[in-house]
């Protein structure tokens, strides 16, 4: 009897990542969240919560500044300052929903998209703002 066995290899170990990203994709297709998705939530989450905390120590700048120039403080324009509060919360809730039955590169560039669309919102808001005060300044003679 010959012996003819042919030497077995071990069975490839997967790639860690790839095991991950497929878990969560496994997960999102149920409706849940894996633990790769809440990870990208919540790394995404920081950039959207220093937006907001921009936005919040904003009101305190703008309505200092609105209320130097003036006597009341009728002439801060607080609906751009409660819409600048507001924008991060909205854009991540919606960036998250959105986001919920995608695979995690999705889910990322949804947030980045979401990211860059309040930029953009936050920048136009601070121009509105600064076009207010330029039309209320009082110019002296």
């Amino acid at each position: 009897m010959t012996d003819s066995a042919e030497p077995t290899t071990p069975p490839a170990a997967e790639n860690p990542v790839e095991e991950a990203i497929s878990d969560d994709a496994k997960s999102s297709a149920r409706g849940k969240l894996g633990w790769l998705s809440i990870t990208i939530a919540a790394l995404f989450g920081l950039f959207y919560a220093y937006s907001l905390f921009t936005a919040i120590s904003h009101t305190f700048e703008v309505s200092t500044i609105f209320i130097e120039g003036s006597a009341s403080t009728d002439s801060v324009p607080w609906a751009l300052v409660v819409v600048g509060i507001l924008l991060p919360i909205v854009i991540f809730a919606l960036a998250f929903l959105v986001g919920l039955r995608r695979n995690v590169f999705a889910k990322a560039l949804i947030f980045v998209v979401g990211l860059a669309a309040l930029s953009a919102l936050t920048l136009t808001i601070l121009g509105f703002e600064a076009l207010i005060l330029a039309a209320n300044a009082v110019v002296p003679v």
